[in-house]
């Protein structure tokens, strides 16, 4: 339309779920549908990288100090250290020869549709990229499983929709914590650039502080513990 490329997708009926409407028969499904995904793209030929990679989150900072030379916010800056250190710790930590394929990378519950307790849709698959099948659950966990703090019965509801259609590795199962600090890392940076710096023009407001509480439940888990329902 108007000389720029479109795409047109039937309209899926239903409704996004609130965290309150998060249970853990809906987090089983979730987790499910997410396998299901996983399995289901192994033979695609298509593959990218995301736009999401470390290097790419390096070069966020960059844009962060610019702004805050611009618009000096102490809590921001504050804060820059903590996540430069996460950032270079989960990259220096990544595990070796973890399962990849394509991955959602944002199935956050708004990306989700229901009617009733049943999936009938999910959309926003623009961040599909090729990338660690345990990193999309760390998201999807994180996504779907805090509200004031990290819920562990959805957690492992969550963990056990997934392991009943694609059973993770031992080397997936003690990668959860360290994807789930990398997941929270990268959504606390993205929310600082995307969201923080554009109060007021527009844009939705999504709190990154939210993801620094997310970091906080994550680092204060051992692997062992964190991974505890992902038979």
């Amino acid at each position: 339309m108007s000389g720029k490329p479109t795409a047109l997708f039937a309209l899926v009926r239903g409704r996004p779920s609130c965290q309150v409407g998060v249970s853990a028969s809906r987090a089983r499904v979730v987790g499910a549908f997410l396998a299901r995904a996983h399995v289901a793209t192994r033979s695609f030929g298509w593959r990218r990288k995301s736009r999401f990679a470390p290097s790419a989150l390096h070069e966020r900072f960059t844009a962060i100090e610019a702004r805050l030379a611009a618009r000096p916010d102490p809590a921001v800056r504050a804060l820059l250290p903590r996540l430069r250190a996460s950032l270079a710790a989960v990259e220096a930590e990544e595990p070796s020869a973890l399962p990849r394929g394509v991955v959602h990378g944002d199935l956050f519950r708004d990306n989700v549709f229901w009617e009733e307790d049943a999936l009938v849709g999910a959309i926003d698959w623009e961040s599909a990229a090729l990338g660690t099948y345990v990193y999309d659950v760390a998201v999807t966990l994180l996504a779907w499983c805090y509200g004031d703090g990290l819920d562990a019965g959805l957690v492992a509801a969550l963990l056990e929709g997934y392991a009943s259609v694609r059973a993770p590795s031992q080397a997936e199962r003690l990668a959860l914590r360290w994807a789930c600090r990398a997941a929270a890392t990268r959504f606390a940076i993205t929310r600082i650039t995307d969201f923080h710096f554009r109060l007021g023009s527009g844009q939705v407001h999504k709190d990154y502080l939210r993801f620094v509480g997310r970091l906080d439940a994550v680092e204060a888990l051992s692997p062992e513990a964190l991974a505890a329902g992902w038979a």
